[in-house]
């Protein structure tokens, strides 16, 4: 079903619309009336509007907006996406962990991207038996890969600081470490001269 949305065209926004109407109608036979004019225009939008609208099954969100909106299910089509293939997965994580890759060698960075989609795809398996053994849905989402990225940057950031950290306290143990052997030896030079 469609509503019509009232007074949303102004008078001169509707004498353009009549006039490329009126080719239509004249070229159809049809009789030229303001009624006729604006049917012919509804009738074009509806046959050529198309409206794309993504939601995420996950969460209350999408089945509130179901139970307010029962057309959103009867009056369109929905496309539920395929999975994305490996190699999809390998070039989004890739791209989002760019600056991550300048600070490892590049195997450790490729063994990064090829985990990240190896955790993707085998949460997707593991929802497939999910719904088959306990009937509960699972959507594994491509907002749900780019979580996952999200969280594996986390973690490489905080451990990269933790060892960065851990560095920094050996490397001034090592310091004051020769400091003090330094200062050990001149002190044994100064008693073996008295």
């Amino acid at each position: 079903s469609w509503g019509e949305v009232p007074n949303l065209f102004e008078e001169s926004d509707l004498g353009t619309i009549f006039e490329k109407m009126t080719q239509i109608l004249t070229q159809k036979g049809q009789a030229v009336t303001k009624t006729a004019l604006y049917a012919q225009f509804i009738s074009l939008v509806k046959k050529n509007l198309h409206v794309v609208m993504c939601m995420s099954p996950l969460g209350s969100e999408y089945t509130d907006r179901i139970r307010q909106f029962p057309s959103l299910i009867n009056n369109t089509t929905t496309d539920w996406f395929s999975p994305w293939p490996p190699s999809a997965l390998k070039a989004v994580a890739r791209t989002l962990m760019s600056d991550q890759a300048d600070t490892m060698e590049e195997t450790v960075f490729a063994s990064i991207v090829d985990i990240c989609g190896a955790m993707h795809s085998s949460v997707r398996e593991k929802s497939t038996v999910f719904l088959e053994e306990r009937r509960r849905h699972n959507y594994v989402t491509p907002t749900s890969y780019l979580e996952l990225i999200s969280v594996i940057k986390l973690v490489l950031k905080q451990q990269t600081d933790r060892v960065n950290t851990r560095r920094n306290q050996l490397s001034n143990g090592l310091d004051k470490l020769n400091k003090t052997k330094s200062e050990v030896a001149v002190l044994k030079q100064q008693l073996a001269e008295r």
